[in-house]
Order: structure tokens, then C-alpha cells, then sequence
């Protein structure tokens, strides 16, 4: 998705320079955050669109950075509530331009605190994990029901994660035994994985201009 329309996206070959995740705080909401995974494109290797129906205008926007996201699709005028029960909605999994996500997690015209974790793993992982996030990001899904425990932004993320990567054997125990469905527990569940590094934690979005550059 990108500029309020769904394209068909012409993806090149090893295209992923960095994979991030983001946990977004999202304020007077429930459950009040969210996770998700942004990639970073080589120079080069960007994305670019082709309509999805004949007659409509190409799009010529290359996009540097994508973000893979899994949220509820609720009902319009609906949200979800604490008294509303684990499934309030269907799920949707998306792929979508940094841009158009910016666009829609703005509030008055601000992002909201959005804090970047650069994952350290290889070159053939990137990839590996990219491909993943695409690979469900275009499955229909449409009879899952978004789950506030069993199936949510968190647990999807870390679905991409552990699909695509090897870990050693105790640290795949140690995740297993932890429960992966809070956004604000991110952090902890990349460390068990051993994906943090002592840089890893990048500026904010809001603070972060290389996606508005290009860089």
C-alpha cells in the first residue's frame, strides 16, 4: 500500500540493506501499542509499483522502506475495548510503504513515540525474513480473527522472526518459554533471540530523517 492505493510491487532480487522493528506507544488507546517490522532497501534495489487494475495511473514512486504490519480490521466506527474480549475484529497483514504507515499512525499531523531496534543478523537472514513478511503479507487470511492474546502485531512479528531464522538451542527454548504477545515487551523477546546488539537501539522515527531523505 502506498499513497492510499494497493499496487502490485515489483520486488528486485536481495533487496534488504537493514531490518528493524518498531514498537509504537500509541497514548489514550487500547491495548495502547503496537509492533511491527520495517525494511530498509538497498539503493538501487528499491520497490516500485504497477497497478493493480488496467486504466489506472502507474505510480512512479521507488520505495526505499517497508514495513510490515498485522492489525485488527475493524468494522468502520469500531474499535477495540477492554471489555470487548480477545477477538474484536478480522486480522489484517499488510506491506506497505514507510510513508503511507507514517501517514496513518500521525496524529495531528506528528508521529507518535516510535522506537527503532536495528535486528543484527546476516546478509542471507535479511532476506530470508523479508521474504517471510511477504510471503504471509500477500496470503489471504481473511478467516483469522485478530486475537489480543493468541494473535496479535507482537505474535505475528515474532512468527516472521522465528520462521526465517536459526537460533541456538537454548535460546530457542528460553523464547519458547516466554510468552510473545505484548508490543511493549519487544525488546526483551529480540534479546532472548540473541538479535541486539549494543547499538541496536537507533533514534526514534520522528528523530530518524534517512527515511524521509532516502537515504
Amino acid at each position: 500500500m502506498h499513497g492510499g492505493r494497493w499496487h502490485i510491487a515489483r520486488i528486485p532480487r536481495a533487496p534488504v540493506a537493514d531490518v528493524i522493528v518498531h514498537i509504537q506507544h500509541v497514548a489514550h488507546s487500547f491495548p495502547g501499542a503496537h509492533a511491527q517490522i520495517r525494511f530498509r532497501l538497498h539503493p538501487g534495489r528499491e520497490v516500485t509499483l504497477l497497478p493493480q487494475t488496467s486504466g489506472e495511473e502507474q505510480d512512479l514512486t521507488e520505495i526505499m522502506d517497508l514495513i510490515y504490519t498485522v492489525e485488527g480490521n475493524y468494522a468502520p466506527g469500531t474499535s477495540s475495548t477492554p471489555r470487548g474480549g480477545v477477538e474484536q475484529s478480522g486480522i489484517a497483514y499488510m506491506l506497505m510503504s514507510l510513508q503511507e504507515k507514517a501517514r496513518i499512525m500521525a496524529v495531528d499531523g506528528r508521529l507518535p513515540t516510535i522506537h527503532q531496534y536495528h535486528l543484527q543478523v546476516g546478509e542471507a537472514d535479511k532476506q530470508a525474513i523479508f521474504q517471510r513478511a511477504v510471503d504471509i503479507a500477500t496470503r489471504a487470511e481473511s478467516k483469522k480473527m485478530f486475537n489480543l492474546v493468541r494473535r496479535n502485531c507482537t505474535t505475528e512479528a515474532i512468527r516472521v522472526l522465528d520462521s526465517a531464522l536459526h537460533y541456538p538451542t537454548w535460546r530457542r527454548l528460553m523464547a519458547k518459554a516466554t510468552y510473545n504477545g505484548l508490543p511493549e515487551a519487544m525488546r526483551l523477546y529480540l534479546a532472548e533471540r540473541g538479535l541486539l546488539g549494543h547499538d541496536s537501539r537507533l533514534p526514534d522515527l520522528s528523530d530518524d530523517s534517512t527515511w524521509l531523505r532516502g537515504d
